[in-house]
């Protein structure tokens, strides 16, 4: 029988050195000695051709790798390549269970996801129930700790938690008896970020309230950014008592204050809040005495910047009281630590001097080319002498001559800039 074994094997080409050489297409071995040879051979005689041909030393290769090195490599690989890693010998495959290689389960972006087609957005990348449910029946009583990752796809996160939680409701003992840590960071930025601000927070005002700012000014947080969008929904501003509070257990405590987007709403302002920064990233930006005066009266000690972005949507009025020429003087004068302003609406040439003037702090001064009036609008006051005010009103009648008056104030060479470079900023 052995004989005939053997020349059944030269016969067909097929050589004990290959089948050891292999070990893994059993089957496909079988099959073929069965052609030739009536009496199939078993499980046991390949069993024992590998072990024979792995005893010499040219054959030592990825299946004699010590236990412990295969697991410390396990370790470092997320579940999906540890699946695949499993299936290529009996070895690894008993190395995918071992507990040392699922102490700690790490949740990222595309752990445990699948490709789904959406009819509105295309293939959509989410996570996979069913591999969830075999995951955690499979390994999660080897869990130790659990890490997830900030994700930005709140739909998988909240898949994962609901899964592991009816996981964990399901058993009467807790099926999960190793474990003992549970690290969970939350992705607080959403769009248009690389990678989530853990000192920064931003959040839409409408989810703001009294005890919400209390629990911030505990958090560690060192700046909160509230903007408010075109879909942002009507809300009531935070009390006053409440940010008092908040600037007595957090003294460097910072607000931003944006509006954001294609809306001609008014910027809601927080009462007494900690406000740093104003933003306007609106082309229907109009700051108005009204918002002027609120502007001034709550945060003249606190803000520091002031910002007009992106172009306008009409050229505005060119008459001096429908302009916002007032409102950015009483800001400039009232307020001693603004350092930059950003001007995207239609001045004079005489408040582009004004405003240089009066924001003793300014750093950096921007204002559009397109948006310069050439005029000496502004009446004398009565704390300028007539040689001052004749000065003033030659240099506002000229750009080369504002320009040059501009940087002479703020000591270095400053120019109006180009629409296109506004767009840039």
């Amino acid at each position: 029988m052995a004989g005939d074994q053997g020349g059944s094997k030269e016969n067909g080409g097929i050589s004990r050195r290959k089948a050891g050489a292999t070990g893994l297409d059993i089957e496909l071995l079988r099959d073929t000695v069965r052609d030739f040879d009536e009496e199939p051979l078993s499980y046991d005689y390949f069993q024992y051709i590998n072990a024979d041909e792995g005893d010499t030393d040219d054959d030592y290769g990825w299946a004699d790798l010590p236990q412990i090195l295969l697991e410390d490599i396990l370790t470092m690989l997320d579940p999906r390549r540890r699946h695949v890693a499993s299936q290529v010998c009996r070895a690894w495959y008993q190395a995918f269970y071992a507990p040392r290689v699922w102490e700690t389960f790490v949740l990222k972006g595309r752990v445990l996801t699948r490709k789904k087609f959406n009819f509105f957005k295309g293939y959509q990348i989410e996570l996979c129930p069913r591999k969830t449910q075999i995951c955690l029946h499979r390994v999660g009583h080897l869990f130790k700790r659990i890490i997830v990752t900030p994700i930005h796809n709140f739909y998988n996160l909240f898949e994962f938690l609901r899964i592991l939680s009816a996981y964990l409701g399901f058993f009467e003992d807790f099926p999960m008896p190793l474990l003992n840590t549970f690290h969970f960071t939350f992705a607080c930025e959403t769009r248009g970020l690389q990678e989530p601000l853990y000192m920064k927070l931003i959040i839409s005002p409408q989810h703001v309230n009294e005890e919400v700012v209390i629990m911030l000014g505990t958090s560690g947080l060192t700046e909160l950014h509230l903007v408010q969008g075109r879909y942002t929904c009507d809300f009531q501003h935070v009390s006053d008592e409440a940010w008092r509070l908040l600037k007595q257990m957090s003294p460097y405590f910072r607000v931003s204050l944006e509006i954001r987007g294609h809306t001609k709403s008014k910027l809601c302002l927080q009462p007494h809040a900690p406000v740093r920064e104003i933003v306007y990233d609106t082309p229907y930006a109009q700051f108005d005495n009204e918002t002027a005066i609120s502007v001034v009266h709550y945060y003249h000690e606190t803000l520091q910047h002031f910002v007009q972005k992106r172009l306008p949507r009409s050229h505005g009025s060119r008459s001096f009281h429908n302009r916002s020429d007032t409102a950015l003087i009483m800001l400039a004068r009232k307020c001693p630590n603004l350092q930059t302003i950003v001007v995207q609406e239609r001045i004079s040439t005489a408040t582009a001097i004004l405003i240089a003037m009066e924001a003793k702090s300014l750093k950096r001064y921007v204002v559009r080319q397109n948006g310069l009036i050439k005029r000496a609008d502004w009446p004398k006051d009565c704390q300028w002498s007539d040689e001052f005010y004749r000065e003033f009103k030659a240099c506002a009648r000229s750009y080369e001559k504002t320009a040059e008056r501009i940087s002479q104030i703020l000591k270095t060479n400053w120019k109006p800039v180009s629409d296109q470079t506004f767009k840039h900023l």
